[in-house]
């Protein structure tokens, strides 16, 4: 898939659509020398506080005062690998506004030829600055955008998590936590990941290695906050086997914190 530049002709003009480039560092690179996917979720959140310092002075002060956005979902497709070095552009739109939420549109392109490398959406809830969910301000309740592009990310279907999966057990550490003293979103990704290669490893999605390569797409849901020194579990089983479809969950005792699903 190829984007021309000339499908983005609001950008950096409007503060509903913004472009940034950026270059592949060394240090998010993982074992096989490319960017992994929480790493592009963090190129993803990377977009958003952009959109916040691009914005008008009436919504810096907002966040000044301590309202900010919570993602409560998200979804990531990648169409190519990223390694070293690589310079990407990449590119934020608002492709939805509710009364409480808004959805952050996301591609990242390469720049030498245009190619997609990865596209995302974020579903966030605007929080007052007593944490709680409350409608959208004026200077961000936005009429209907019409977006350049209109991104396809249907949410999978969960499958039950069946006796017997895969589980393996995490402490939330105070570097997982964002400013907002709870596990940041892309540190999910990471913790589902680890577990996926973990239980591939072990052979608990089947026999040759079921579940290892390239993650191509994952969805996650967000329910409740994950603290320090949170004692959780991560249980995960294979969903389907084609496409190679894997389900998890990530819990606090009783309380389900987190699902998510990836396709390898």
């Amino acid at each position: 898939m190829h984007y021309s530049r000339k499908a983005f002709p609001f950008f950096l003009c409007t503060m509903d659509c913004i472009e940034i480039d950026l270059i592949s560092r060394g240090y998010e690179l993982d074992a096989q020398g490319l960017v992994s996917p929480h790493v592009l979720l963090r190129y993803m959140e990377h977009l958003r506080w952009e959109f916040v310092g691009r914005s008008s002075t009436e919504v810096k002060a907002l966040f000044r005062k301590g309202h900010t956005f919570v993602v409560v979902a998200q979804t990531l497709r990648t169409a190519g690998d990223i390694g070293l070095a690589t310079p990407i552009r990449g590119s934020l739109w608002i492709g939805r506004t509710g009364r409480t939420s808004m959805d952050f549109h996301h591609v990242f392109h390469r720049v030498k030829d245009g190619e997609i490398l990865a596209e995302g959406i974020a579903t966030t809830v605007y929080l007052n600055r007593h944490g709680l969910p409350a409608p959208l301000p004026g200077c961000l309740n936005l009429a209907e955008p019409d977006p350049p592009v209109k991104l396809d990310l249907k949410p999978p279907v969960f499958a039950a998590m069946p006796p017997g999966s895969f589980k393996r057990s995490y402490r939330v550490r105070v570097d997982d936590l964002d400013f907002l003293q709870h596990m940041n979103q892309a540190n999910y990704a990471a913790l589902y990941d680890d577990a996926r290669q973990a239980a591939a490893a072990e052979g608990a999605y089947g026999p040759g290695g079921i579940g290892l390569g390239r993650v191509r797409y994952l969805h996650i849901e967000y329910s409740k906050s994950a603290l320090p020194g949170d004692e959780l579990m991560v249980a995960t089983r294979l969903n389907r086997s084609d496409p190679v479809t894997l389900g998890f969950t990530l819990c606090r005792g009783e309380i389900l914190l987190s699902r998510a699903v990836f396709q390898v």
